[in-house]
């Protein structure tokens, strides 16, 4: 390549020196610039790049400890509490009875047992969760590490490495009668390389530059980064928690977070080295030609070009003059400033840049999280009111429904009541019913007794008559069958009054009966009011009644005991009397056998006439 240009630039100088020897205007021109104050400066710059260790030494040195914290993150159990249908309920916990206890609204059912059934009930679910402040300080230190991690490496691997620079400045002013002429030119030649290519042994540096950036985008896939996502900002200053100050691996990175905020440099330095060039004849006047010919090319163009100057202007303005008090003038001496200085400061610009849109994003970030914090708290609070009125409208309708149940109950009662004054007033009835049929069967009973006793009587007198008006054997034998026939009689009436005594006594142990299942009957449903208003109340009132009802039965029983005593009293006694009065019956016929006999021995004895003994037997049949 060199061989080639310098042999191109020989042929050029060769044949324009030649032809141009001999032209007056060329030799004109080369006085006028020969004779103007130039300025022609030439110098090579060489620019080479060196990485600063010091943030590599100090991620490098971090690592360890980011990788073991992320490996056991801090957790913490978090509990939700939820009232839910006890058929959803996932876990009951004492809390979840206590809870219950407090709010016995959600009761449905207790049995006879004592056995609580609710409607709802509070659901305790646990679950682990890595949203402490540790845990978001080390998540939002990785991607802060992964971005100045980044930034640099990009820097270094993909921007040129070591530079050399060769640059060549002219500045001349020339004029003549007719044009003033102000030739200005900067060229600057660079031969760039890649910063691998530079220095074969900074290959060490590049290899731990790249280990790290490995590393680092390791943790950013991690499943605790994965965990995390999406977590609250953290941002400076850190607060020093009591893991921050005495964990070893915490501190280590609340150490990176610090070095990360003070650290502001690129990534590496940049030393420069320059040295200028000395001209010779033959390199100045080529120069020389080269600015005839620009001016040459410059000049034919405008003479050569058909249109007017007005034509060709793309903008038109007017400028106004004015005088200006005072003019400072401010000279620099050096213009020449590198490019790897320009881009130093444009990266430094850039990176406070992104710094202030990463500050403004952050801030936007935080006003949005406000904003969500305060929807969230609003949603919380609307949620907790819901709650508070759901509990509200379950806790009235409870009320109403204890009120509703209680109402049905005492209007249960009421009815059980009147039923039962019902049945007690229809038992009296019926009891004053079947008084009044007995009392009415009785008196039929009697009038019946009366009725028969007396045709008993009128048979009696007819027969006494008849056998009166009989002859006297005839009588006599009529006598001693009417006196068979009495006694026939007598007994009979004794076995009828016996029966009905009998039958007596067996209706009034059927109304006894009657009587002691009714009150029985009473008793039970007496008891089933007692044991269904028991049910209401605590365990200690239905042992209580319990109690009560067994001395009722008790007395019940006595009550019985004592009437079916009466009635074995009452039974006894009628015996008694029938007994008495079978003997006195006895000893009334017995006493009349006794006194026909003594008449019938004293008429035999007397020799009475048959008249007299007649009128005797009909005494003695009479009484």
């Amino acid at each position: 390549m060199a061989g080639t240009l310098i042999d191109m630039y020989l042929k050029y100088r060769n044949k324009v020196e030649r032809a141009m020897e001999e032209d007056s205007y060329y030799n004109y021109m080369m006085g006028m610039i020969e004779g103007a104050p130039n300025q022609i400066e030439q110098f090579n710059r060489v620019l080479h790049k060196k990485v600063d260790e010091k943030w590599m030494r100090e991620v490098e040195a971090a690592i360890p400890s980011l990788i073991k914290v992320i490996a056991n993150p801090r957790r913490f159990i978090k509990s939700e509490e939820e009232i839910v249908p006890v058929e959803l309920a996932k876990k009951i916990t004492a809390d979840s009875v206590k809870h219950l206890a407090r709010n016995t609204q959600f009761i449905s059912d207790i049995d006879a047992q004592g056995n609580v059934r609710p409607s709802k009930i509070m659901s305790v679910t646990t679950q682990e969760s890595f949203n402490l402040y540790e845990n978001r300080f080390i998540y939002h230190l990785v991607n802060k590490l992964v971005r100045f991690i980044d930034k640099r490496t990009d820097i270094i691997f993909w921007s040129t490495g070591d530079e050399q620079e060769s640059v060549l400045k002219i500045n001349s002013e020339m004029e003549d009668d007719y044009e003033e002429i102000e030739y200005k030119i900067e060229m600057r030649i660079k031969n760039k390389q890649s910063y691998m290519q530079t220095d074969s042994s900074h290959m060490e540096l590049f290899r731990r530059i790249d280990d790290i950036r490995k590393a680092v985008t390791e943790l950013k896939k991690s499943p605790f980064m994965r965990e995390m996502d999406g977590c609250e900002t953290v941002r400076s200053p850190i607060m020093k928690t009591n893991l921050l100050t005495k964990d070893p691996y915490y501190r280590r990175c609340y150490a990176l977070w610090q070095f990360l905020e003070q650290y502001d440099d690129v990534g590496y330095t940049i030393d420069v080295k320059e040295s200028a060039l000395d001209f010779d004849e033959d390199y100045l006047y080529g120069l020389y030609d080269n600015m005839i010919m620009n001016y040459a090319i410059f000049k034919t163009i405008l003479t050569d070009d058909e249109r007017p100057i007005s034509d060709t202007l793309r903008r038109k303005h007017r400028l106004k003059p004015k005088f200006t008090r005072q003019i400072l003038e401010e000279v620099v001496d050096d213009y020449d400033i590198p490019d790897v200085e320009i881009r130093k400061v444009i990266i430094e610009e850039i990176t406070k840049a992104q710094a202030e849109i990463e500050r403004k994003a952050a801030a936007r970030e935080k006003a949005r999280l406000e904003r969500e914090r305060k929807k969230a708290l609003e949603k919380e609070k609307r949620e907790k009111q819901k709650q508070l009125e759901r509990e509200k409208k379950e806790k009235a309708a409870a009320a109403a429904k204890a009120k509703a149940e209680k109402e049905k109950a005492a209007a249960k009662a009421k009815a059980e009541k009147q039923r039962r004054l019902e049945r007690e007033k229809a038992a009296k009835a019926k009891a004053a019913a079947a008084a009044k049929a007995k009392a009415e069967r009785e008196k039929a009973a009697a009038k019946a007794r009366a009725e028969k006793q007396r045709q008993l009587e009128k048979e009696k007198a007819a027969k006494a008559k008849a056998a009166a008006a009989a002859k006297a054997k005839a009588e006599r034998e009529k006598a001693a069958a009417a006196k068979a026939k009495a006694a026939a009689a007598a007994k009979a009436k004794a076995e009828r009054e016996k029966a009905a005594a009998k039958a007596r006594a067996e209706k009034q142990r059927r109304l006894e009966r009657e009587k002691a299942a009714k009150a029985k009957a009473a008793a039970a449903a007496k008891a089933k009011a007692e044991r269904e208003k028991a049910a209401a109340k605590a365990k200690a009132e239905r042992e209580k009644q319990k109690e009560r009802e067994k001395k009722e039965r008790e007395r019940q029983r006595e009550l019985e005991k004592k009437a079916r005593e009466k009635a074995k009293a009452e039974e006894k006694a009628r015996i008694e009397r029938e007994k008495k009065e079978a003997a006195r019956q006895a000893a009334e016929d017995k006493r009349a056998v006794a006194a026909k006999a003594a008449a019938e021995l004293e008429k035999l004895e007397a020799g009475n006439a048959y008249d007299g003994a007649v009128d005797i037997i009909g005494f003695d049949e009479e009484m």
